[in-house]
């Protein structure tokens, strides 16, 4: 390694030395980055509901910026490559089906959810802007910066993708307690904190085994679209119904059976290829 190189890798070897103090600087750094007070940027643009909405998007896409110095800083950049943006394997395949239906499909067909009709095309748009801000600062440090982390860490043992995924999914799920501050009930932060550990267990398998950092993104985003479509007014109506929690609860059994299945006897882990870790293992 030359000296040149050597004064650059300083948060590179923090990051895999020090793996959990350096996780727990990028979850502070997280909390501190969805809990912006975005109505003062909210004040600039008027303070009305579609002003909110693009404050909210506005800090969330500023502080993405950090997170992706930091993945290539401690040497991930490669899974930000654009070459993969497009691409998909079929392994993700059927976790679209599992995050397609937090979407309150069986409500719309059966007409007990109807859409707004007083959101026009910009609320719309600002919607989605919101969803993908959120979305990309929790891809960027969960998916982005912890998941390689601990991956690096647990590299040498024989469940390694378990124990990254496991861990990864547990500090995604708990970090959401924060929003306890924010006012909302416990028992809503408990439903969160749980629905939260499995969108980040199918993100963090899916891209482990595709090698696919956007396909992470999109089965988040897609998730959250859904699901936050009665929060932002988008939707009103009971969106849950006995037949949509039997739907649910069918899903989520087959798609954990599946996850199971990828973790335990699915051989093929493209982020290793990714992450080039026997490289790292000849430079150290």
């Amino acid at each position: 390694m030359s000296k040149n190189s050597a004064k650059n890798d300083n948060l590179f070897v923090f990051a895999t030395k020090t793996p959990w103090q350096f996780i727990c600087v990028v979850i502070l750094y997280a909390i501190g980055a969805v809990s912006f007070p975005t109505s003062i940027i909210a004040k600039i643009f008027g303070g009305s509901e579609i002003a909110n909405m693009l404050s909210i998007f506005i800090s969330r896409i500023i502080c993405c910026i950090l997170p992706i110095w930091l993945i290539f800083e401690i040497k991930n950049q490669k899974i930000l490559s654009l070459n993969k943006f497009f691409s998909l394997s079929l392994i993700a395949l059927p976790f679209f089906i599992v995050v397609i239906n937090n979407f309150p499909i069986v409500g719309i067909i059966d007409g007990s959810v109807t859409f707004n009709p007083n959101n026009d095309f910009i609320k719309w748009v600002c919607y989605i802007l919101v969803v993908l801000g959120g979305v990309l600062i929790e891809e960027l440090t969960f998916r982005g910066l912890i998941l390689p982390t601990l991956y690096r860490r647990y590299k040498a043992k024989n469940n390694s993708i378990f124990l990254t995924v496991f861990v990864q999914s547990i500090l995604f799920g708990l970090v959401h307690i924060v929003n306890l501050l924010a006012g909302s009930s416990f028992s809503a932060v408990l439903m969160q904190v749980g629905y939260s550990f499995l969108i980040g267990a199918t993100c963090g398998i899916a891209f482990i085994k595709t090698g696919n950092f956007y396909s992470a993104v999109t089965l988040h985003f897609i998730f959250n679209f859904g699901g936050l479509l009665y929060d932002y007014n988008m939707i009103s109506g009971n969106i849950w119904s006995p037949l949509s929690i039997v739907l649910t609860v069918i899903i989520a059994i087959l798609g954990i059976i599946y996850a199971l299945y990828l973790v335990f006897f699915n051989k093929k882990d493209k982020l290793n290829e990714i992450l080039l870790l026997e490289n790292e293992e000849n430079e150290f």
